[in-house]
């Protein structure tokens, strides 16, 4: 079953991780520093259209993510100028039940404006940008 691994627990990646669970999607956002410990201890201050509430999250800390399986896709929210590092770090992390592969060959999914993190990611694996079968 499909999880959205959520890099960035900013402005998009929050969002993204609010309506992924109201929608009953499977998700983890990451994040660093107080606003994912305010996020983890406290939820989520989410207003719509329809009003505001406080959602509980399934939030980590970048420092003790969640394993990585096969049935990840990665969503990189992070700012443009830290896209770079954040595939970089990424890249290298051990992917479970895989045979010692690595989150390059995960599939993600960039969120920032312009089109320089695509090619920034293809640059650091190509694949990354690659369909995994």
């Amino acid at each position: 079953m499909t999880r959205y691994v959520i890099i960035g627990a900013g402005a998009v990646g929050a969002s993204l991780a609010a309506q992924f669970e109201l929608s009953g999607i499977r998700y983890a956002l990451i994040g660093r520093g107080a606003q994912i410990g305010h996020i983890k201890k406290h939820g989520l201050s989410y207003q719509r259209p329809s009003g505001k509430r406080r959602i509980s999250l399934n939030a980590f800390d970048i420092a003790d993510p969640p394993e990585l399986t096969l049935d990840d896709i990665l969503l990189l929210t992070v700012k443009s100028q830290d896209a770079a590092s954040s595939l970089a770090s990424w890249s290298r992390r051990q992917v479970s039940g895989s045979g010692g592969a690595t989150a390059t060959c995960l599939p993600v999914v960039t969120f920032q404006n312009g089109l320089a993190t695509e090619a920034i990611a293809l640059r650091l694996s190509p694949g990354f940008m690659e369909p995994v079968s």
